[in-house]
């Protein structure tokens, strides 16, 4: 298990404010989901200033 602090969840949350999804994935959708996915969970854990647990293989 690996923990993402909070200083690392907001600083993160910070950097996908700033992509523009439909431009970087405008050749290859693929993997637009994934992204909306840890952007959304890393601007509601910013959110809610909470850190996050993740399982590392």
């Amino acid at each position: 298990m690996g923990l993402i602090s909070r200083e690392l969840v907001s600083e993160g949350a910070s950097i996908f404010r700033q992509i523009d999804p439909e431009t970087l994935f405008a050749k290859d959708e693929s993997c637009f989901e994934d992204f909306e996915r840890w952007r959304n969970l890393y601007l509601l854990a910013a959110e809610k200033n909470e850190e996050i647990l993740v399982a590392v293989a």
